[in-house]
């Protein structure tokens, strides 16, 4: 197949290729110059297996002597050449000793040109009891391995054999090069000695292993420097020695002349375990340096860099020589030996073992500034000031960190600072048994009362670095902390925090006893005194629980006080600091505080503390406080202690056998100044003791001692969990400022401008309520503040420029925060703020809302008549009950109480300005002995109705609204009632301004029994007001709507009593209904008298006044069938129908109706003129043919909405003079429209578009002009007319009337006929009338030739007319004109011009056209 084509190709190229290269070497061959002689033999390496016995090699000139060569001889063999490499594949075992000589010098000053011994890869092992390599009284020799070599040899007893010995001169230099050469022996690995004068020198390089491998030879050595020798090792050997006594011997300490770092065990480690050597900082080396431990060397050592420090580790675990140094440097080129290497097991021996420096690993060291970076280096800084160390004068130094120490104790006028974040979690590296039991920076010596030379001193800046892990479980000295004591000392930017969730501070055991049986415990510091604790905060929880012991505990400190120095109070100051952790104390007593736990004389600013405060006393008393547990109980009134500006969110609970006190700032206090401080959680103190002990409790403060020197104010209590004292002992005190007040004589106690949420309930014994007394600003209680006021409250220590921001009352608003401090006075106490920048760890979910209520509503109870006096200031209402009632906020809403339908309180309003707004939701208010709701003067409020359904007020004793001020109603609805039998009680007298906002959401109905609205002052609404002539039915209620209005079927209102009044709008006119329920819904509409006793049923409305109407009653609709007259069917001031067949008669004078409805062919007899008040209407229906109508009064006639639904309407033969005598399109009526105007007493043709349809004649009386029938009159004929004239007329009555003589339309609509005899003329009918020759001559009068529509030509002007009478032809024309006459054959019979007037032709029957003016007309004669 093709594609093997070039594989095989390729084959054969290869084989030529293969071929080429042999030919060439060949030639090579058989060219090669061979000197005259044949090619010298190169001479074998010696395979170590085939040494047999005692072997030497020698480095020799040969023959040519300036050449050297190796050569061996194995025992009594011949000494044979080689080229100096030893190999062998296997390991030789039982070798013979072999000795090592050369005889050539070395030039090289590296002595790179010596005798070279090649180790390629062998293994030989010594026979027993021998050693493996002699050399001895050699020129300079290297013995160096190409592949990874091992020398081996072994004793059976305690003997010492070497694996390379060299003595008596000479120099040896060992290369393990990259593989490595092992050297191990039971005796000792290399030993190095010269007798007599000879010097010796061993040189190391690359990578060499040397063991002393021996377990009963705790004598033997790695390497031995002996008599007149010395051991040096290249900058770039990687050498390690390891022995059962020391790694490497030099008993003179000169004889290594390299840097070289040896540690030796007591005890060697366990076998097996990794010992390492890592750089100062625990990294390892790159490549690691690392023993295997057999369980039998205690001894190791290696070459290193001249000072470059290095650290030894053990399984993972940092070691320390017997003098705690745990970073080793060799400074010189010599053997640097350390002895007694161990483990660290506290943190006392750990801080021993520091690096320090000025480049310290651990403290670096620049004059007075000592910084952190390690713990260890922490706690060199506590070894040293709790052991008094101050420089050392002198030069016997024996310590690195000795060097350091500074210049007075306890660091004084130093500042020692973090440089990272520090954990004091069992350290790196230690043993498993390693103490982690932290041990407190500083101690109170007690050598006297000033001895404070191991008390923390200096300035420690955290540098805003965190300490996480310190654990402190158990303590000999009283003040325990990180810090033991601070005298005079500054701590500043410091957080301590847990590792993880598991609490590290928990002091539980004391193993020595002290004459103190108080101890001290806080985060930061036992004890301070005259210090400061600056911008600290403790994410720990701390716990002492040591019983038989009383502890003082604190978040921060656990005591803190001023000390008088030259009759000068020296205060300790903390600020800007926080406490999140829990304190708890379970002792014999116990003082807990979030920040402190004591204080004296002292200062606290800026403080927070957010954990839980747990004091439990097993024997004696407990105090707990959110900031600090006892202030100044020893202090003086001269010189009470500060705290301000703090603020505490904890649960505070003390539990005691004996008395025990709780405050959410302070537990206990005498001498001391608290102000602008809050606190939000739960006060709880409890005793079990006897009647003699107590339990006090306060929101702020919970006991003043006596005598006393306390002041508290600008504070707020928060604590809507409860303040709680409980127990068994009788005495037992809480309250919302102060639990306990213990002023006398001797003391002095000043509260001012202290505020407590009215959420919180005092619990005393198992009693849990509110507080009734001691309510003020300046008593134990505080005032009552409300969400809505307490920004106003607070101003003076809240907001711009001061330590806390503005309370934020909005929905989901903060409480108070406390900003960042940027500035300090000299004593640490802040100065300045940053607006926007706040202290790390506040809470950031204490919504002011949470503990601060806006005011209840005022609720309403039933059965209650009193008198609730209303009033609003600033914004803010309050009410009291009766005379002698207590002023008491509400929150502007006033609603009914709990399970009360109905309140006979009644409400009064004695002072609002600003126009506040008064909600009412859904009340009832009902009293029987006065106003409901009464508003005095000068006041001005706006009352806004809210709930499902309206608010109700009625009275029966009094007018039920009364206001005096100026009123303006909003929102939902508000019934106002009054069924008072005298006519002065009305449901509002209103003497001053009331308003209703906008009447189109907000209903106001009265339901009185007498007048609704008494008005002497300003209404801003249109109101209207029906009495009605009878109270209506239960089943009845009414309805009313404007008459515009797009509804007139509007919803029913229940109604109670004779009048009803409601706001409108001004300038409409409305309708009024009866609405009946029982059976069915039927409206009945309603009429009444106007203020002139005109009746209506239209009722106007006036702006900004009352629109009363009296006897209102029901509008009836009077419907005449038949005949009757006006009075005996009580037409009038109602609506009337008359039917098809009816007949009224008007008999009566001033006759009136509501409205008239006409059917067609009703009569109305007006004997008398009839008006009509609203509408007169009749309605026709139309074809598309003309009819006749006319009417007495002006009417519209109009059709319906729908496309074809028009009208069209002419006139004609309304004059006689010969213009006026023919027929005219109503103008705006010549195509059609919609309506068309029906002047009074005026004919009218009309026709519709399309047939049936139905027109409605109609019209409307004005506001103040009634529409008026007048009465019956007679009609004129025409008999007094010129011959040829015509007269178009209507019926001028609404009565029928019979004529005589008359033309009348036609059933087609198309001519008036002639009726000679009687004939009855309608109501609304139209004729036409003529004299008696006319009469004769015309028996008919066309109107056109068609119905003049849309679609069909009009009816012409009139400028000429034509008509027939009895075989005469009358031509009219109005000027000169031709005129045609042409009979129906087609014959003209005349064509003339004809003059001005009328022309009369006389003609036989028949048909004619007629052609007058390009006008043709068609007649029958």
């Amino acid at each position: 197949m093709n594609n093997f084509l070039p594989i095989k190709s390729n084959h054969r190229a290869a084989s030529q290729r293969g071929a080429a290269r042999i030919i060439s070497i060949m030639i090579l061959a058989f060219l090669w110059p061979v000197g005259g002689g044949a090619q010298e033999q190169t001479p074998p390496d010696l395979n170590v297996s085939n040494i047999t016995a005692a072997t030497t090699l020698t480095y020799k000139k040969k023959s040519d002597p300036d050449t050297y060569a190796w050569h061996y001889k194995i025992g009594e063999g011949e000494e044979t050449e080689f080229t100096g490499t030893l190999t062998g594949s296997e390991e030789k075992t039982n070798c013979p000793v072999i000795t090592i000589k050369s005889e050539k010098e070395a030039t090289s000053p590296n002595y790179d040109d010596c005798a070279k011994l090649i180790l390629n890869g062998v293994k030989l092992t010594a026979v027993a009891d021998s050693g493996l390599f002699v050399i001895g009284n050699t020129k300079p020799i290297c013995i160096q391995a190409t592949g990874e070599s091992t020398l081996k040899c072994k004793a059976t007893g305690n003997s010492q054999f070497y694996v390379i010995k060299h003595d008596n001169g000479g120099i040896l230099l060992l290369d393990g090069g990259d593989a490595g050469l092992n050297i191990v022996g039971d005796g000792g690995g290399i030993y190095l000695r010269s007798s007599g004068t000879y010097s010796l020198s061993g040189i190391l390089k690359g990578k060499i292993n040397v063991t002393a491998d021996n377990a009963i030879a705790d004598e033997h050595y790695a390497v031995t420097v002996d008599n007149n020798s010395s051991l040096s090792a290249a900058e770039d050997a990687k050498i390690t020695a390891s022995a059962g006594k020391k790694a490497i011997l030099d008993n003179s300490n000169s004889r290594v002349h390299s840097p070289f770092l040896q540690w030796r065990f007591d005890v060697a480690p366990e076998s097996g375990k990794g010992l390492e050597i890592k750089n100062a900082n625990g990294n390892s080396l790159d490549p690691a340096i690392q023993f295997i431990t057999d369980g039998k060397n205690r001894c190791f050592a290696i070459n290193v860099a001249k000072d470059t420090s290095y650290t030894v580790w053990l399984g993972g675990n940092l070691l320390m020589d017997k003098n705690k140094t745990t970073v080793f440097t060799a400074t010189n080129n010599k053997l640097f030996s350390f002895e007694g290497m161990q483990f660290p097991t506290d943190w006392s021996d750990y801080g021993q073992t520091a690096h320090v420096g000025t480049d310290g690993t651990d403290v670096s060291v620049s004059g007075t500034t000592y910084t952190v970076k390690t713990p260890r280096g922490l706690a060199w800084i506590a070894w040293v000031t709790n052991n008094g160390n101050i420089a050392n004068t002198t030069t016997n130094i024996t310590n690195t960190g000795e060097a350091y120490y500074p210049t007075y104790a306890g660091f004084k006028d130093c500042t020692v600072t973090l440089a990272k974040d520090i954990s004091l979690a069992t350290p790196k590296g230690v043993t498993a048994d390693f103490k982690n039991n932290w041990v407190p920076i500083g101690t109170y010596s007690y050598l006297s009362g000033t001895d404070y030379t191991k008390c923390f001193q200096g300035t420690f800046d955290g540098n805003g670095k965190t300490i996480t892990g310190m654990t402190i479980s158990s303590a000999s000295v009283n003040y325990v902390g990180l810090f033991g004591y601070l005298y005079g000392a500054t701590v500043k930017d410091l957080t301590m925090a847990d590792e993880g969730n598991t609490p590290t501070i928990n002091w539980e055991t004391i193993p020595t006893s002290s004459s103190d049986p108080n101890y001290c415990l806080g985060s930061i510091a036992g004890a301070v005194a005259k210090g400061k604790i600056i911008n600290c905060h403790n994410r720990c929880a701390v716990s002492f629980s040591v019983s038989g012991n009383k502890g003082s505990v604190g978040g921060i400190a656990g005591v803190i006080v001023g000390v008088i120095v030259d009759k000068i109070n020296e205060s300790s100051v903390v600020s800007s600091c926080s406490n999140s952790g829990t304190i708890k104390i379970q002792g014999s007593s116990g003082y807990g505080g979030g920040i402190v736990g004591g204080s004296s004389k002292s200062s606290i600013a800026s403080c927070f503390n957010t954990g839980n405060i747990d004091v439990n006393a097993a024997k004696g008393s407990a105090y707990a406080g959110g900031i600090v547990s006892d202030s100044d109980t020893n202090g003086s009134s001269s010189n009470p202690g500060h705290i301000s500006h703090c603020y505490s969110t904890g649960n505070i609970t003390a539990k005691a056998t004996s008395s025990s006190t709780s405050g959410g700032i302070v537990g206990g206090a005498q001498h001391v100044v608290i102000e602008s401080c809050f606190a939000t959680g739960t006060v709880s103190a409890q005793s079990s003791g006897s009647s003699s002990d107590a339990a006090y409790a306060g929101g702020i403060l919970g006991w003043i001692w006596n005598p006393s020197s306390v002041t508290i104010k600008d504070c707020l209590a928060l604590n809507t969990g409860g303040v709680k004292a409980t127990g068994n002992t009788s005495t037992k005190l809480a309250g919302r400022i102060i639990g306990k007040n213990n002023e006398s004589s001797n003391g002095t106690v000043t509260l001012s401008n202290n505020y407590a949420s009215v959420n919180i309930l005092l619990t005393v014994g198992t009693t849990e309520a509110a507080p009734t007394d001691n309510i003020a600003a300046d008593a134990i209680n505080g005032a009552n503040v409300y969400l809505d006021e307490v920004a106003d409250v607070i101003t003076g220590w809240t907001g711009g420029g001061k330590a806390f921001t503005a309370i934020d009352t909005t929905e989901n608003g903060l409480l108070p925060l406390l900003k960042a401090i940027t500035n300090y006075d000299a004593n640490g106490l802040p100065t300045a703020y940053e607006e926007s920048s706040f202290i790390p760890g506040q809470p950031d979910n204490l919504t002011s809302s949470t503990y601060l209520p806006f005011p209840d509503p005022l609720s309403l109870s039933s059965n209650d008549g009193t008198v609730l006096t209303l009033s609003c200031s600033d914004g803010k209402w309050s009410y009291k009950k009766g005379e002698a009632g207590v002023s008491t906020r509400f929150n502007g809403t006033v609603k009914m109480a709990e399970g009360a339908s109905s309140s006979t309180n009644k409400l009064s309003i004695s002072a609002a300005t600003g126009n506040p707004t008064l909600t009412f939701e859904q009340v009832v208010i009902k009293p029987t002995d006065g106003a409901a709701l009464t508003i005095n003067k000068d006041c001005a409020l706006t009352l806004n109705i809210t709930g499902d359904n309206t608010s109700t007020l009625s009275s029966s004793g009094a007018s039920t609204l009364v206001n005096n001020g100026s009123l303006t109603l909003t929102g939902k609805g508000l019934y106002i009632g009054n069924t008072g039998d005298n006519n002065e009680y009305y449901g509002l007298n209103n003497s001053g301004s009331f308003t209703v906002t906008d009447p189109s959401s907000t209903s106001v109905t009265f339901h009185c029994a007498n007048t609704a609205i008494h008005n002497t002052g300003t209404l801003a609404n249109a109101w209207m007001e029906w009495r009605f002539s009878n109270a209506l039915e239960s089943y009845e209620d009414i309805a009313f709507a404007a008459t515009d209005a797009a509804d007139q079927s509007p919803s029913s209102l229940s109604y109670n009593g004779k009048t009803f009044a409601t706001t409108v709008t001004a300038g409409k006119t409305y309708r009024l209904w009866k609405v009946t329920n029982a059976g069915g819904e039927v409206r009945t509409p309603q009429k009444g008298l106007d203020g002139n006793g005109t009746p209506v049923k239209l009722f106007s409305a006036i702006a900004n006044a009352v629109s009363v109407y009296t006897e209102v009653e029901d509008l009836k609709t009077i419907t005449i069938s038949d005949t009757k007259d006006f009075s005996d069917a009580n037409c009038a001031a109602q609506d009337v129908v008359v039917k098809s067949n009816g007949v009224l008669t008007v008999d009566a004078d001033n006759a009136f109706v509501f409205s008239l409805t006409l059917e067609e062919g009703a009569q109305v007899v007006t004997t008398n003129p009839l008006k009509v008040s609203e509408t007169f209407s009749t309605t026709r229906t139309l074809g598309n043919k003309w009819t006749t109508f006319g009417s007495p009064v002006t009417l519209t006639a109009s059709v319906g909405d729908a496309e074809g639904q028009r009208l069209y309407a002419a006139t004609g033969y309304t004059g006689k003079d010969a213009s006026a005598q023919g027929w005219t399109n109503i103008s705006d009526a010549a195509n059609g429209t919609k309506k068309v105007n029906i002047a009074a007493d005026n004919p009218y043709l009309l026709a519709a578009e399309e047939n049936s349809t139905t027109v409605t004649f109609a019209a409307t009386a004005s506001a103040d002009q009634a529409i008026e029938i007048p009465a019956t009159i007679p009609v004129t004929l025409g008999d007094a007319l010129e011959d040829g004239t015509f007269v178009f007329q209507t019926n001028p009555n609404l009565a029928n009337l019979t004529l005589s003589n008359i033309y009348v339309l036609n059933a087609d609509g198309k001519r008036f006929e002639l009726k000679e005899g009687e004939y009855t003329v309608k109501p609304f009918e139209a004729f036409i009338v003529a004299n008696a020759v006319t009469r004769a001559r015309v028996a008919s009068l066309k109107i056109g030739e068609g119905i003049a529509t849309g679609i069909e030509q009009p009816l012409a002007a009139v400028t000429a007319r034509v008509w027939g009478t009895r075989g005469s032809l009358h031509v009219y024309s109005g000027e000169a004109a031709a005129l045609t006459v042409v009979r129906s054959d087609g014959r003209v019979v005349y064509a003339a011009s004809i003059a001005p007037g009328d022309t009369r032709l006389d003609l036989p029957s028949g048909i004619y056209m007629i052609r007058i003016n390009n006008i043709t007309y068609k007649i029958a004669l």
